[in-house]
């Protein structure tokens, strides 16, 4: 056993950290349907450079595994793209799956069905369908019949990350059978969570506290999204790393007894399961894969840094799913991830452990991961996302790790409900009200450059505080050495 360590963490197969990122980031380049042949090329030339800058000559097993990777994703891509194009259209008859929980907006119903392999969106606009459509799940199926139209092309572009191909024109949904059993009881436990909190919340509260815990926000009502698009808060309905930190956590004990390769095996299905509960959705995605890897280091007793996890969970999501490129949600979870790596970075080497420094500065550390993605897609962002965070994100924060095992225990022991639901009743009641001021004094049409500003002046002061602090307990820390 000894020597099989020995020959894991070796240093002839190590792959040093820049290589990695800069893998990724080609990856992803190639595998970005948007991005031109000539910055494909330029990008991967690139990472190419860095590979062979920090790796020995004696490696040109990287590089070749480096040209691999790349021509594997690309592919994948081009797989990926003409399937997306070659469907068959017409009238269709038979049993469709329910890809994701459907969506009520305003005027109409929206649902993802999956018929014969092609994935189609459903639009309900009369008031019984709408009504029809909404009682569904996902992983249910249901008896359809109608007709497979063709997607217009500027919202093929815009649905393409959900893998929908065609527009479903229903003449009626009948028969609905349940999913597989993993199905159900993902189900179950999202029915649960909508149950308890709209028993001791009202229903804007509720509907927070779902997008909070589970990240599903398709209660939430258009004024709430519009709140916390507008104060920066947007983000704490993508559930993170925090809720799968939990799940972890609170199964060690019961997988203590379990050798290493079976705790291995039941701690991924449970990082499955939960990431089944969120949907699948890719800031959550992302965590699973970087708790995995985790997971397997600690397994195979190999180190490795937070970036390299992070490039390595981006590698294998486009390989999977090329199409997870064109999706923001993503940029905006690995922006934040690498502002926090970077946030966490900056006060191990200020010798820094004090818990309200490291949530102010894992808080400001996001803020300037996501402030490239935001600007290079909504060409703005909040003003005052960045103080409005530091208020909220800590409650927010608090309620994401506890809400799942508090609504589960609530559920099956009542009496305690109200020990448990009461003070996550006010934190919720806090974050909304973070998200409200917010709104409230962001200004109207503020200058492109001033929410950056605030941003870098914001992780500005932190550095400043964080090093001069560092500095002062070194003074303070000389007298006792000597």
């Amino acid at each position: 056993m000894v020597e099989h360590y020995a020959l894991i963490t070796s240093d002839r197969w190590r792959v040093s950290d820049p290589a990695v990122v800069a893998t990724a980031v080609a990856a992803a380049v190639i595998a970005h349907p948007d991005v031109s042949q000539t910055a494909t090329v330029v990008v991967c030339a690139v990472a190419l450079v860095v590979v062979w800058v920090s790796a020995p000559a004696s490696r040109w097993w990287l590089i070749v595994a480096v040209v691999v990777v790349m021509a594997c994703v690309g592919l994948r891509s081009t797989a990926a793209n003409r399937s997306h194009t070659g469907v068959a259209l017409g009238d269709v008859h038979g049993w469709a799956t329910v890809v994701d929980d459907p969506r009520d907006y305003r005027a109409s119903s929206r649902i993802i069905l999956n018929i014969d392999e092609v994935r189609h969106e459903l639009w309900a606009r009369r008031p019984s369908q709408r009504q029809r459509i909404m009682s569904l799940a996902g992983g249910d199926r249901v008896l359809v019949a109608g007709e497979s139209v063709v997607l217009d092309p500027v919202r093929a572009r815009r649905v393409r990350h959900e893998h929908v191909q065609a527009e479903f024109i229903a003449d009626y949904l009948a028969d609905v059978r349940d999913g597989s059993a993993v199905e159900r009881s993902v189900n179950r436990v999202r029915d649960v969570v909508a149950e308890t909190s709209a028993t001791w919340m009202n229903s804007d509260h509720a509907a927070l506290f779902a997008g909070l815990v589970i990240g599903d926000d398709r209660r939430q009502s258009a004024e709430m999204t519009q709140r916390f698009r507008a104060s920066g808060l947007s983000h704490l309905t993508a559930v993170s790393g925090q809720n799968l930190t939990l799940l972890l956590a609170a199964a060690a004990p019961a997988l203590a007894v379990c050798g290493p390769r079976v705790r291995w095996v039941i701690s991924v299905m449970l990082v499955m399961w939960f990431a089944a509960i969120t949907r699948f959705e890719p800031s959550i995605l992302r965590a699973a894969l970087m708790a995995i890897g985790v997971l397997t280091r600690t397994v195979t007793g190999r180190g490795g840094s937070p970036i390299r996890l992070l490039a390595w969970a981006v590698i294998v999501m486009v390989m999977i799913d090329p199409f997870i490129t064109t999706s923001v949600g993503l940029w905006l979870s690995v922006g934040a991830t690498v502002g926090v790596i970077a946030a966490v970075g900056v006060l191990g080497r200020a010798d820094i452990s004090s818990t309200v420094v490291t949530a102010v500065a894992v808080t400001v550390g996001a803020q300037v991961g996501v402030m490239v993605p935001m600007l290079a897609v909504f060409s703005s962002m909040p003003v005052w996302a960045t103080p409005v965070n530091l208020v909220a994100v800590p409650v927010a924060g608090a309620v994401m790790v506890v809400g799942i095992p508090a609504v589960l225990i609530a559920a099956v022991v009542p009496p305690v409900a109200p020990l448990l639901m009461t003070p996550l009743s006010w934190a919720v009641r806090w974050v909304d009200a973070a998200a409200r001021i917010g709104e409230a004094i962001e200004p109207d049409d503020p200058p492109l450059w001033l929410a950056p500003m605030v941003v870098v002046l914001s992780a500005a002061v932190l550095v400043g505080t964080v090093f001069a602090w560092a500095q002062r307990s070194q003074r303070e820390r000389l007298p006792a050495v000597g």
